[in-house]
């Protein structure tokens, strides 16, 4: 016949509080009746789900009273095991803190420990009596931490795992891996001496799994302060790691090692460690689980790999037999090992035979091109930094250009960050150096002038890579000034028209990267004033500024390459040497030329007054077109407007309006359409 769940609870309420009532005489009779009360709680509440216990928190307080009126008497155990099955509840346990449970269960593991730690070690009623208030621990140190380091956890649990068996060591350990989630807690662990069991019970050849997992757990967290991962070193923690990261056998392997190397992650942030980690054993652990780990334990790896650089002998040829698994993790890897893995290439393999490698033999660059295009722009940094440093083996930027990634690129160009903004910037600049028109083609025109110099705008760089970004951009520029890439913008038949050779353009191509210390790839006023200084010439402002005129065939305001080369052909003509130089200095451009040159102005007065406002009409005119072209791109209004011109213009001309049409159609007459 069932039972109502409720009647079995009232009655077993009620038995509780009889017993607690009752004087527990020598003659065992009561001592039986609270025994068989609290044993058939204990059976009733293990069977049951979290939902039903909470019908049980109000036989907490009896059964603590049960528990201290005897510890010696068998049903002290009876007693704890009932509080251990109560604890699954949160509301049981939250009852328990109430009532003051804890200092209850305080009391009585400070007598039993204090006595019978030599009972510990085996099956008894004093080893089930600790084992069950342990537990009690364990469970709440999950959810109230502090509440049980209150009442003198963390000494219970050293002696426990000092004396205890295999059993009341785990539990031990995994109570005070819960309690070091919390750093405060961990540096009163650190008080109370914890440091030399939990090292203790982590070797795997005197413990089990269970005690492995907790005691790794604890020392992964104890290593986050530094101060104590000193100690936790000192006092032999790294042969312990060592063990966890060959442990291969077992049903918690992988998380073994897992927790080693997390362990060893928080180590290597700390520089005077760094170099006792990294033995051959340890070594040889870190490359097995780069290769065969989870992408959480890649990732720490990852860490550890650029934390201990330069600390050990032999690291360039490590570092070669990891090349090939990193650079696949870029491929495969999540976002945030894909990340990592691009700031390793760029702070460990910097020569160019693992540029080379990677970009040819590991496709790299289409694991850098999917980053881009499936990620927020304001998330590209790393990625940037990256094409950056490949960039620097001169063959990389024209494999670049041919993958289109430079059309890929233009998206950052309106990012929020301005860091992203600016590493853009930069690349683009490289690619100029090899496909001028091609990036010139592709460019909005509201980001041309991100193009040229400005002095007003200095570069920003992450903190992690200023010192390697301008180490990139010299070698790049040194790469390209030996690929001779100014030189072949030269055909064959202009060399044949100025009468050069290539061999007598190396001189002058050097010259111009010297004074283009931007790699710009031209020159302005200001460089063209420091030729002049090199060169011992001293001209006016005015003289430079006719000079630049002069030689700027395509208007642009400055020096070209080419232009530059015509300019320095004519060098000797213009100045001189010798008695022709004095002449010029004194003649030409001395009082004498001054004055001519000032009389022959004025007596074309008109002309070129004239001419002064023709260039400034024509100047407005341009700024005008570029402004109406980026009203048209950016606003949808007049776009609207532009349409309806060309629509009333079609039906004039007797035509169906279609965009086909515009670039046959007159141009439009403001002054006849109103709006």
């Amino acid at each position: 016949m069932n039972r109502n769940p409720m009647d079995v609870i009232n009655e077993l309420v009620l038995d509780l509080s009889l017993v607690t009532s009752l004087p527990l005489g020598p003659n065992g009779r009561d001592y039986v009746r609270a025994s068989a009360a609290a044993s058939s709680m204990a059976n009733q509440t293990s069977k049951m789900d979290k939902k039903d216990l909470r019908n049980y928190e109000w036989t907490i307080p009896p059964v603590l009273n049960i528990l201290i009126v005897d510890i010696d008497h068998p049903v002290a155990s009876k007693a704890a095991l009932a509080l251990r099955t109560l604890m699954a509840s949160r509301i049981c346990m939250n009852r328990l803190i109430e009532s003051n449970g804890l200092q209850t269960i305080s009391k009585v593991l400070d007598v039993m420990l204090a006595k019978r730690t030599s009972e510990l070690r085996y099956a008894n009623d004093t080893h089930s009596l600790v084992e069950h208030l342990a537990v009690c621990y364990r469970e709440v140190a999950r959810f109230n931490p502090w509440d049980i380091v209150n009442v003198g956890c963390i000494r219970h649990c050293v002696i426990l795992m000092k004396n205890g068996d295999l059993s009341l060591i785990a539990i031990a350990a995994m109570t005070l891996a819960s309690l070091s989630n919390d750093l405060d807690i961990c540096k009163q662990m650190f008080s109370y001496g914890a440091i030399k069991p939990l090292i203790t019970i982590t070797d795997g050849d005197t413990t089990n799994d269970a005690c492995m997992l907790a005691g790794l757990g604890c020392i992964t967290q104890l290593c986050k302060i530094p101060e104590i991962a000193v100690r936790v070193v000192q006092q032999g923690v790294v042969p312990i790691l060592e063990k966890a990261l060959h442990r291969y056998h077992g049903h918690n392997n992988q998380s073994i090692r897992e927790k080693g190397l997390y362990s060893l992650g928080s180590l290597s942030g700390i520089p005077s460690q760094r170099k006792l980690l990294c033995t051959l054993s340890m070594l040889d652990g870190i490359k097995t689980e780069l290769q065969h780990g989870t992408m959480s334990a890649k990732l720490t790896i990852l860490h550890i790999l650029m934390n201990i650089k330069g600390q050990y002998e032999h690291e360039r040829d490590y570092l070669l037999s990891l090349r090939e698994m990193i650079v696949t993790l870029v491929q495969t890897g999540t976002w945030h090992v894909k990340t990592i893995c691009m700031k390793v290439i760029c702070v460990l393999y910097r020569e160019d035979e693992d540029r080379e490698y990677m970009v040819k033999e590991g496709q790299l660059i289409e694991g850098i091109i999917t980053v881009i295009e499936t990620k927020n722009r304001e998330m590209q940094e790393v990625p940037l930094v990256l094409l950056l440093h490949l960039s620097v083996l001169h063959e990389i930027p024209f494999l670049l250009l041919k993958k289109k990634v430079h059309k890929l690129l233009i998206p950052l160009l309106y990012a929020d960050d301005p860091i992203i903004r600016e590493l853009t910037v930069i690349l683009y600049r490289v690619f100029l150096l090899y496909n001028e028109s091609a990036i010139e083609k592709i460019m909005p025109k509201d980001k041309e002038y991100l193009l040229k110099r400005d002095l007003y705008n200095p570069q920003l760089y992450g903190e992690e890579y200023g010192g390697l970004i301008q180490e990139y951009l010299q070698q790049i520029v040194d790469n390209r000034r030996e690929y001779d890439y100014l030189i072949r913008l030269f055909t064959e038949e202009e060399l044949q028209t100025l009468q050069l050779t290539q061999e007598e353009l190396v001189p002058l191509q050097n010259l111009f990267m010297e004074l283009d210390a931007e790699c710009c790839g031209y020159l302005g006023i200001d460089e063209l004033k420091m030729l002049l200084v090199l060169k011992g010439e001293v001209l006016d402002k005015e003289e430079v500024a006719a000079l630049l005129k002069e030689y700027d065939t395509d208007a642009s305001g400055v020096l070209d390459f080419k232009e530059f080369v015509l300019m320095m052909k004519s060098w000797d003509t213009r100045f001189g040497k010798g008695l022709k130089k004095f002449y010029n200095e004194t003649i030409r451009r001395g009082p004498i030329g001054k004055s001519l040159a000032a009389l022959g102005k004025w007596w074309n007065k008109d002309s070129y007054e004239y001419g002064q406002i023709l260039e400034i009409k024509n100047r407005k005119m341009k700024l005008k077109q570029n402004n109406r072209d980026l009203e048209l791109k950016f606003s949808t209004t007049e776009l609207f407007k532009e349409k309806r011109e060309r629509a009333i213009l079609t039906r004039e001309y007797g035509l169906v309006y279609s965009d086909n049409y515009e670039k046959t159609l007159p141009p439009i007459n403001k002054r006849s359409h109103r709006y």
